[in-house]
C-alpha cells in the first residue's frame, strides 16, 4: 500500500512539475501590439496639409507652417550634398520631411505614437525616409535639426 501511494504521489508530483513549467514557457496569448491610440488635437490646421517638392525632398506642411517649410526646404537643399559627403553615401530616394509649427503641434500627432518617437527637446525623430521637425523660433536651430535628420 505505502509502495502504491509513493507511486501517486511521485506522478502527481512531475506531472504538476510538466504543467508549470509549460505553463510558464507558453507565450502565445501574449501579443504586445500598440494600436487604437489617439491624441488629443486642440485646431483643426491638421485637416488640410501640402507640399514643396524639390529634387531631393518633399516637405510637407500645415496650416501657418507655409512659411516655415518655404526655409526648411531651402535649408535641407543647401546642406544636401555636404551631407552626402560626410556619410559617403548617396541618398537614392527623396526625404520626406514634415514640418510642425512648434513642438506642441508635433505631439499632437497621431505619427510615431510608439515609445521611440517620444520626443525630446532638442532632437529630430527619423522614421524611414520621414524626418519630423518642428520650429522653435530660432532658425540656426531649425537647420542645426535638418542636418541631424
Amino acid at each position: 500500500m505505502k509502495k502504491s501511494y509513493f507511486a501517486t504521489s511521485m506522478r502527481k508530483l512531475i506531472f504538476g512539475l510538466v504543467y508549470i513549467i509549460i505553463a510558464i514557457s507558453v507565450n502565445a496569448q501574449s501579443i504586445n501590439t500598440e494600436f487604437g491610440k489617439n491624441r488629443v488635437q486642440y485646431h483643426d490646421d491638421f485637416n488640410n496639409w501640402w507640399q514643396y517638392e524639390t529634387e531631393n525632398f518633399i516637405t510637407y506642411w500645415y496650416g501657418k507652417g507655409r512659411f516655415i517649410a518655404q526655409p526648411v526646404i531651402q535649408m535641407a537643399e543647401m546642406d544636401h550634398d555636404a551631407i552626402q559627403k560626410v556619410l559617403e553615401h548617396r541618398m537614392n530616394d527623396k526625404i520626406e520631411i514634415i514640418v510642425y509649427v512648434d513642438i506642441s503641434d508635433l505631439k499632437q500627432s497621431n505619427i510615431g505614437t510608439e515609445e521611440t518617437f517620444t520626443n525630446k527637446t532638442g532632437e529630430t525623430k527619423i522614421v524611414g525616409n520621414k524626418m519630423f521637425v518642428y520650429f522653435d523660433g530660432n532658425h540656426h536651430n531649425l537647420r542645426q535639426k535638418i542636418k541631424e535628420g
